[in-house]
């Protein structure tokens, strides 16, 4: 996504070297434990562009489903 955003050429080394400089993979990490936690919310719609309410919801089950995975189900549910 990023290299498309911002018309990078994945042919051009130094393409490829702008766009892995950005992915911080210990700062997504983070963010995973951070939004598994409930501290923020990263489920949103994209207001200014394509977004659409069917691709929050989608996204929401997504990220419930890994968190079930990840963390177990949640206490005094029904294992769904």
């Amino acid at each position: 996504m990023l290299m498309v955003c911002h018309h990078l050429d994945p042919d051009i080394a130094e393409d490829v070297a702008f766009a892995e400089s950005r992915i911080r993979r210990e700062t997504i990490a983070a963010e995973d434990v951070l939004h598994d936690l409930g501290a923020f919310s990263l489920t949103s719609s994209d207001s200014q562009a394509m977004g659409r309410v069917g691709e929050v919801i989608l996204r929401t089950w997504q990220v419930a489903h890994r968190m079930k995975v990840q963390r177990g189900p949640v206490s005094g549910g029904d294992g769904r």
